[in-house]
């Protein structure tokens, strides 16, 4: 069976976003699986960090440690400023909770301190290292399997894509998903509509999409990201043309927008609200 075009050591440095499209779904994990192996937790941060850390590496283990602490400075920063915008949305806890392309877990333990008493999050991710990692790190911490009286854990943390179906019994049950960085990095349109369309379905009425994305595009009363290109890999979206897709069924609610930054790009927390 044809696995389409293989993904190269070099090309982890500089697959360009038409390239990227061509690679089947196994090519495509075997990139973030590479990605996963070079920078370990800090492997949903740009393709740029990659050559950064190799660069350390070959300086020494101090050098190696400075620079982590400089990729958790930014990671904090963009993660603090999305849970910042969760936070608002439902102060007295959430019953159920999506982080979708949850990667290594980064946004899992707050979420966990936002659920009400009999609350469940669920994490996915399409790589089962990201899946591997998040599990061994939850039960390191202590923080395992609460089973409640009826047979519900706390948490589940499973592999899939942002496209799959959702089951019949998730249908309009979620208080909230949460994205962080997901749009940036599905590089098809159609699939993005697919993905967005699976949230909208497994959302409550009155529930909430938070994406913490870098956009183009004017909003407010500046140009977001002007004359920035996107490491390989990625993409840039228009913030309008996002509003104008997620429309009728999701509003964005102005009021709760965060405006921050992410290694040198200008992102956006924005939450919308399913209306309909």
């Amino acid at each position: 069976m044809s696995r389409g075009p293989q993904v190269s050591q070099e090309l982890l440095l500089g697959v360009e976003p038409q390239q990227f499209l061509k690679l089947d779904l196994e090519a495509q994990k075997d990139l973030w699986r590479n990605r996963f192996g070079i920078l370990g937790r800090y492997a949903p941060g740009p393709t740029a960090w990659i050559e950064r850390i190799k660069q350390a590496q070959r300086e020494g283990e101090v050098a190696v440690k400075r620079l982590s602490l400089e990729f958790e400075k930014e990671e904090q920063e963009l993660s603090s400023s999305t849970m910042s915008v969760v936070e608002q949305i439902k102060p007295e806890g959430f019953e159920k909770v999506m982080i979708m392309a949850c990667g290594t877990g980064r946004l899992i333990p707050e979420c966990l301190a936002l659920l009400a008493t009999n609350g469940q999050l669920h994490g996915v991710d399409m790589l089962a290292e990201h899946v591997n990692f998040v599990n061994e790190g939850l039960e390191n911490s202590g923080e395992c399997n609460h089973w409640r009286p009826f047979g519900n854990p706390r948490y589940q943390i499973y592999q899939g894509l942002a496209t799959d179906q959702t089951e019949e019994q998730d249908v309009e049950t979620f208080d909230v998903e949460v994205w962080s960085r997901l749009g940036n990095h599905i590089l098809n349109d159609a699939e993005l509509n697919s993905a967005h369309e699976q949230t909208i379905r497994r959302l409550k009425v009155g529930g909430w999409l938070v994406l913490a994305e870098s956009f183009t595009g004017k909003y407010g009363d500046r140009e977001l990201n002007q004359g920035r290109l996107m490491s390989s890999g990625s993409k840039f979206r228009n913030i309008n043309s996002v509003i104008k897709l997620l429309t009728p069924k999701m509003e964005v609610r102005e009021q709760l927008v965060k405006k921050t930054r992410f290694a040198g790009d200008e992102y956006l927390v924005v939450p919308f609200q399913k209306v309909s």
